[in-house]
């Protein structure tokens, strides 16, 4: 099995709320739907969580009942999003089924403590195409927080031992400096300690969930645990695919 991680900010620019690139949204379906594996698939909230999130400060806990109403704004944007994935992994050929992370999983201050992994063993089990996502769950001392896409993917690392696993984002893999600046050069291959001792930007836009330098401790975890990572860039058709299939694209691959 092959666990994909599409970024929030590749599938969904943060910016204007709830805008979503569906030109890229499809050409990925297409792409992962040349997968030779069984895939689970999970994608970030760009546009349709983090701005609210940042807004009313859901992302530190809930205070008080004003927050209720975003809450749930956000738990909507969230459905809207993932419908849009679903459906063009069902218009390539795949048989998506979502698995939303709030039933299924509890933060404990703001971290990740518990995600019930067999509603995604069932579903692979049967041939479907497991699909979850970043989004607000229970928080045993917050009441909510906000749960990662990236800290799904380690933890689904962990429990289900994938043969790979791959991050899909909007820049060409993991650079020695913002991709932005001048002179910026990709490394094409990381150690998980290297990758920790690496100096990361944040990510560009509101971000509640540690930016890149969040992203690099969850890829640094999963490689620890001796599952290679890749990282493409999926605006570049034909890397997502090249990477599902064992190959070496262009990006960055992490090793244990």
């Amino acid at each position: 099995m092959i666990l994909v991680k599409l970024g929030g900010g590749l599938i969904a620019p943060k910016g204007a709320r709830q805008v979503a690139d569906t030109a890229v949204i499809h050409a990925l379906g297409r792409e992962l739907a040349k997968a030779t594996e069984p895939l689970v698939v999970i994608h970030g909230a760009g546009s349709f969580g983090h701005t609210l999130a940042k807004k009313h400060g859901i992302h530190q806990g809930l205070v008080d009942r004003s927050q209720l109403g975003p809450l749930s704004e956000i738990h909507l944007d969230m459905r809207l999003l993932n419908v849009q994935v679903l459906e063009s992994l069902g218009a390539s050929g795949l048989h998506p089924v979502a698995i939303p992370p709030y039933p299924v999983a509890a933060n404990r201050d703001g971290k990740l403590a518990f995600l019930d992994v067999s509603p995604f063993g069932h579903a692979l089990d049967l041939g479907l195409t497991p699909v979850t996502h970043g989004d607000l769950v229970h928080d045993e001392l917050r009441g909510v927080s906000v749960l990662s896409g990236d800290d799904i993917a380690w933890w689904l690392a962990r429990e289900t031992k994938p043969s790979r696993v791959v991050f899909v984002t909007d820049v060409d893999g993991i650079f020695d400096r913002p991709p932005e600046e001048p002179g910026a050069r990709l490394v094409p291959s990381f150690a998980p300690d290297e990758l920790r001792r690496q100096s990361l930007a944040g990510a560009r836009g509101p971000d509640v969930t540690g930016g890149m330098a969040g992203k690099a401790r969850a890829i640094a975890t999963i490689a620890e645990l001796g599952t290679p990572v890749w990282v493409v860039n999926g605006r570049q058709r034909g890397r997502l695919s090249e990477a599902l299939q064992g190959g070496r694209p262009v990006g960055t691959v992490v090793t244990p």
